[in-house]
């Protein structure tokens, strides 16, 4: 896991979470979003898509 950054940044989000700095709707909500996004085409990158809603509910 060290060396996976990739899910060290998505384990960052479930902190703030855990900690009550993201509301656990507000993650969820994104993630629904980004997965129906990238199944529609709207987006290529579901990950990107889920970072960007995320800023944008900040």
């Amino acid at each position: 896991m060290p060396n996976d950054l990739h899910s060290c940044r998505y384990a960052g989000l479930l902190w703030k979470a855990v900690e009550g700095r993201l509301d656990p709707r507000t993650l969820v909500h994104a993630y629904h979003r980004a997965r129906a996004a990238l199944r529609e085409g709207y987006a290529r990158r579901a990950g990107a898509f889920f970072q960007h809603l995320l800023k944008a509910a900040a």
